[in-house]
């Protein structure tokens, strides 16, 4: 009684309501497991509705019961994926795809940004190393590459034989790029 207490309070911020408590007793009462009844909680609608309105990935199966309108910085965000890495204006139908999925948590500004820089139309295009690394900059950075930091990945693909994925996780990963996400108000990874 107490642990499944404890997860409504933790999970859901509320107390539990007979019906939901007594299903949660039955299964731990008739062989369930605490993990059982954990995964049931990360895997409820309500906590992806929690996790939602938090701005958090709630890691489970569930749905949230609202969707959220994506702010100017979202858009702002998702259009510059289209600019910076493609080089080229949004299509309605899919700046409004990648900003509502910014916006609800369905998928991070580095999932994002790679759906952009491994998709079939950037690939296709065959930039070079040297406009690669531009676009990672303009893209998470939003700013054209400093000398040092520029020599430094085209070292990296040039000369180290580095992938052009590993580089796409090293600005992915930098402080630069948390901050950029941040202020947009999407999840970072």
């Amino acid at each position: 009684a107490e642990f499944v207490t404890r997860l409504y309070r933790t999970f859901m911020d509320r107390e539990p309501e007979k019906a939901g408590f007594d299903y949660w007793m039955n299964i731990l009462q008739n062989g369930g497991s605490r993990e059982d009844v954990f995964a049931g909680f990360i895997n409820s609608n309500e906590w992806a509705d929690v996790c939602l309105k938090a701005g958090i990935v709630s890691g489970g199966k569930g749905e949230p019961s609202f969707k959220k309108v994506p702010s100017d910085k979202i858009i702002a965000f998702a259009e510059r994926l289209y600019t910076t890495c493609l080089g080229r204006q949004a299509e309605p139908e899919g700046l409004q795809y990648w900003s509502y999925s910014l916006a609800n948590v369905q998928v991070s500004g580095t999932q994002a940004a790679y759906g952009f820089f491994f998709s079939d139309e950037f690939i296709n295009a065959k930039y070079d190393n040297s406009e690669y690394v531009k676009r990672l900059y303009r893209t998470f950075m939003n700013r054209e590459p400093e000398k040092e930091g520029y020599d430094y990945w085209m070292n990296k693909i040039n000369k180290e034989g580095m992938d052009r994925e590993e580089v796409f996780y090293g600005f992915a990963d930098s402080a630069e790029f948390a901050e950029k996400c941040l202020d947009a108000g999407i999840v970072r990874k």
